[in-house]
């Protein structure tokens, strides 16, 4: 596994490595933005990004769905506090 996405407290730097590692989820922080008033809510964006993920793996497209996968599990694994915004992200889209 690679590293944890190095957020440094900045919204900013977790969207610069999502579109560098996923540049086909650009339309997901589009709509984000729009509904959000040009503002970033990590957890709801994580939240997106699951569902994207999964909508993936539904329509077999296997290679896009583990680079995002990829890249979840590398912002779930980071110790900032945005971190746990995309653990708490991740945590609330369970079904337990």
């Amino acid at each position: 596994m690679s590293e944890p996405i190095d957020l440094s407290h900045n919204p900013a730097a977790f969207i610069s490595e999502l579109l560098r590692e996923v540049p086909e989820a650009e339309f997901l922080l589009d709509e984000h933005l729009d509904h959000h008033d040009g503002e970033i809510a990590i957890d709801v964006l994580v939240s997106a990004m699951l569902g994207f993920t999964t909508s993936l793996q539904d329509a077999q497209d296997a290679e896009l769905a583990q680079r995002c996968l990829a890249f979840l599990q590398r912002a779930i694994g980071t110790t900032t506090p945005l971190g746990g915004e995309v653990d708490e992200a991740f945590f609330d889209d369970q079904d337990w």
